[in-house]
């Protein structure tokens, strides 16, 4: 019999306006469960709970856990959404508390959400458990930043299962481990969920905080198991070792749970521009194709990745269907907990038949049996999509999941190779717990925990850089050395001095206004900061856009305003490279690719506003904040020159320096003088420092000088506003083109945000004897592997840009692929193919091969 979903994917392939937009369809063949019987070793009282839940076998992953768990073997699960992997870790933790009645577990979740709903699925267990047997098994309770004050103690000394997240074990646990006395020395287990989430500057955090409870535990007296739960990365064995410093730990990623078949589709909004390569807005599309859903009464999720995005589907689906009024709902962080629990029963109830929400409701929150997802962007990472798309299908029904693409490069990347979705995951998280920024804090905070003893180990950091560490706090004052011990000495509490989700030490915080006060609602570094929250910025705290209308750079704070514009910012920076050290070097193709050590001296200088939906560019405003220094990994090359010759003689190349005739500096002075000495850009008047001469029309453009040299093709502009218009020509160029497309695509390969790296064109680079370079980077100071990553991937993410601006469908560069075209129509797309060939983007292979 054929279902609803079905119907409707008929219709969609059938209807000539959708066809060519729905570019690609994977579908998923329907399996059946594989089963094996209860352990032969399980309690029976345990199972008898099961059975009453309707649970009468085990998947053969969650036995496979079960089999590990019980030869002492750390396990890390990596099955789909929906599979149970959620009863393939309780079944070993709750056997082991009924077997040790005193014995302990510690559950750690990345989300509130997340640590709320396996509290009620372990009280529910509980309870069926006292129905039957007539006495509870065990306690469990969340300790975190909503546990009220007079509540603490209690669950300090009752439960016996405590869920809470890294940032509370971090600050309010492991510092205060001697009121968790009883807690840490029956310590059995500990379950790590969503360890996917922890890579990158977090992720290093997080493996710091586990060197400091594996610490307290041995001082304790106990050795717990641990279980890891993640979503599809290409690491998970490496990363739950490098997370933990264990090696004893296997992976179960064979699914042994049922599905339905599942059409998983790659849309892409038609061209409304086809010169500028405009699409309509994602959002638009998928408000259109949850209409269509809502009509066939299929209940659907839509993931929007800003609260704001929601807000507005939200509102155009109550207008455009105001029948179905009290069956679409949003569901994000912002509301009040009471609210999303009810919205998550309707949703298990049927009662709710399209829900819009943010990756809130990525994580394993129970929301029952969805049929439809749809994806409004690329969520950022294949596992993320992952995650979203299997919220539909959860049980053995028909399912579908879209994945609209917006125009941003690495959604037009995806729906023109689908393979790489489909076929297999690149993705790789990457963590450095030894970065000395990140490390040096957790270090002192161990120390506060409990003396270090002459000899011991934390975690794999190198026992000589250790000790050298240990003697610099000795020399501070902070440590005092006793029998070989070292003894924290001051009063300060370290751990409060530690953000996990930044590497500096100088944090500042965000304020926003309410009433006649200010209330803090998060926290940046110092370093992130200029460029994140700088005046006149847009910037997005847990999906909500705010406005930045001050920056007190010696209070370290920045004041916000809710923001409901249609814009986002982009800070504009200009930035000077050193060397510090060349590593190693390797050739690739006409190239040869360095990789070391930087200096990076960068001030913010402005920024631009541009539209979410269609990525145009509004304006450019001009400011000026602090510079700022990181030293950080890196990998750099240069063009080689008979390349640059190539594209020279093809009229290709756009980097040499202009020769601008002998009547330039007379020229220049009058040009200076028509403008009285002001910027045309910003209007700052000269003072003594020496403006410069532009030229509106690219100089190189013109048959000759005189051409070129017309006074108005001229204008006055202050050294940072011509930096700036610079920076746009270059854009133009071949060498532009291929960093902001190499930018695009990395994250990709690497797993990572856009933010955390950076592509520039330095000229005259002190890198590379004085010659123009294509430099990467981390904005993280020190670096967390990302260069590194890059440097062995290269020739992929190469061809990958080739696959990429060769596929695109616009006249003369876009935002999808080399950057929208200027306003003279000089798009630089043609330039960038053309220098991608001759580096040998065109052979090889990519990630979609």
């Amino acid at each position: 019999m054929t279902t609803a979903i079905e119907h409707l994917i008929n219709e969609w392939q059938s209807k000539k306006t959708l066809q060519e937009n729905f570019v690609y369809c994977h579908t998923q063949a329907r399996c059946v469960a594989k089963t094996t019987p209860f352990p032969a070793d399980l309690d029976d009282r345990l199972a008898a709970v099961f059975v009453r839940q309707g649970i009468h076998s085990l998947f053969e992953h969650q036995s496979l856990v079960w089999d590990n768990v019980h030869a002492h073997r750390g396990v890390v699960i990596t099955t789909p959404t929906a599979s149970g992997k959620t009863l393939a870790y309780n079944l070993p933790v709750l056997q082991q508390l009924l077997e040790s009645p005193h014995a302990t577990a510690l559950y750690l979740f990345p989300t509130k959400a997340l640590s709320f709903d396996q509290l009620n699925n372990l009280t529910e267990i509980a309870d069926k458990f006292r129905e039957l047997h007539q006495f509870p098994p065990f306690v469990a309770a969340s300790y975190d930043g909503d546990t009220p004050q007079s509540m603490r103690k209690t669950v300090r000394d009752n439960a016996t299962v405590i869920l809470t997240n890294p940032d509370m074990l971090h600050l309010g646990i492991l510092p205060h481990h001697t009121g968790w006395e009883r807690f840490f020395c029956q310590l059995s287990f500990v379950v790590i969920d969503e360890m996917h989430t922890y890579r990158g500057v977090f992720g290093s955090h997080f493996a710091n905080v586990m060197r400091r409870l594996r610490r307290v535990s041995e001082f304790y007296g106990s050795a717990p198991k641990f279980i890891l739960t993640s979503a599809t990365i290409a690491n998970p064995l490496e990363h739950a070792r490098h997370l933990l410093n264990e090696d004893d730990i296997v992976l179960v990623n064979e699914d042994g749970a049922p599905h339905g078949e599942k059409y998983f589709f790659l849309y892409n909004p038609p061209v409304i521009n086809k010169e500028l390569g405009v699409r309509s807005p994602a959002s638009v599309e998928g408000i259109h194709l949850a209409g269509d859903l809502l009509r066939y009464h299929i209940q659907s999720i839509l993931f929007s990745r800003t609260r704001r995005g929601v807000e507005i589907i939200l509102h155009q689906l109550k207008q455009r269907y105001p029948v179905a009024l009290h069956e679409i709902r949003a569901y994000r962080s912002g509301y009040l907990a009471e609210e999303r629990r009810k919205i998550e029963a309707d949703l298990r109830e049927g009662q709710t038949r399209v829900v819009v929400a943010t990756s809130a409701l990525e994580l394993g929150i129970d929301i029952g049996n969805l049929d439809a997802a749809i994806l409004v962007s690329y969520p950022g990472t294949i596992s993320s999509t992952l995650q979203q798309a299997g919220r539909a299908g959860r049980s053995d029904k028909p399912a579908c999941a879209i994945l609209i693409a917006s125009a941003n490069p690495l959604d037009q990347f995806l729906v023109k190779h689908p393979t790489y979705l489909f076929g297999r995951t690149p993705e790789h998280v990457y963590i450095d717990p030894n970065n000395l920024l990140i490390l040096i804090n957790h270090l002192r905070s161990a120390c506060f925990e409990l003396p270090f003893k002459e000899g011991e180990r934390f975690g794999d950091l190198d026992p000589d850089l250790l000790k050298a560490l240990l003697s610099m706090f000795v020399q501070s004052g902070e440590l005092v050395e006793k029998n070989g011990k070292f003894f924290w000495m001051r009063d300060a509490y370290p751990a409060s001095d530690i953000s996990l989700r930044s590497a500096s030490g100088v944090i500042v915080t965000l304020q926003v206004a309410q009433g006649d006060r200010f209330v803090t609602v998060g926290e940046v570094d110092e370093l992130s900061s200029y460029w994140m929250v700088h005046p006149g910025a847009v910037y997005l705290h847990e999906g909500q856009m705010y406005f930045v209308e001050e920056y007190d750079l010696e209070k370290k704070s920045v004041h916000l305003r809710e923001f409901h514009d249609d814009y986002f910012t982009e800070a504009v920076k200009h930035s000077e490279l050193s060397l510090v050290m060349q590593e190693k070097n390797r050739g690739s193709g006409a190239l040869v690719l360095a990789y070391g050590e930087i200096d990076v001296t960068s001030q913010v200088i402005g920024y631009r506003r541009i539209r979410w939906e269609t990525r145009e560019l509004i304006d450019q405003q001009t400011i000026e904040m602090p510079s700022q220094n990181l030293r950080t990994p890196a990998v750099w090359f240069a063009i080689p020159e008979l390349v640059a010759n190539q594209l020279r003689e093809a009229d290709l190349w756009s980097n040499d320096a202009n020769a601008y005739g002998p009547l330039w500096p007379a020229i220049r002075k009058l040009v200076k003088r028509r403008d009285e000495y002001r910027c045309r850009l910003c209007g700052v008047k000269e003072n003594g420092q020496s403006f410069h001469v532009h030229h509106k029309i690219p100089f190189r453009r013109f048959a000759n000088p005189e051409q070129a040299n017309e006074m108005d093709n001229l204008i006055t502009l202050c050294p940072a506003c011509h930096r700036e218009a610079e920076q746009n020509l270059r854009k133009k160029s071949s060498l532009s083109g291929l960093a902001y497309v190499l930018h695009g695509l990395s994250p990709l390969h690497l797993m990572c945000d856009g933010g955390d790296i950076e592509v520039n064109v330095d000229e005259d680079s002190a890198l590379v004897d004085g010659e123009t370079v294509i430099v990467f980077f981390e904005m993280v100071p020190g670096g967390v592997g990302l260069a590194q990553a890059f440097y062995e991937s290269f020739e992929k993410i190469l061809h990958d840009a080739y696959l990429l601006v060769s596929a695109c469908e616009c006249k003369d560069g876009c935002p999808a692929c080399v950057g929208p075209a200027g306003e003279n129509g000089i798009g630089g797309k043609v330039e960038t193919l053309a220098l991608l060939r001759l580096l040998g983007g065109d052979e090889g292979d990519g990630i979609t091969e």
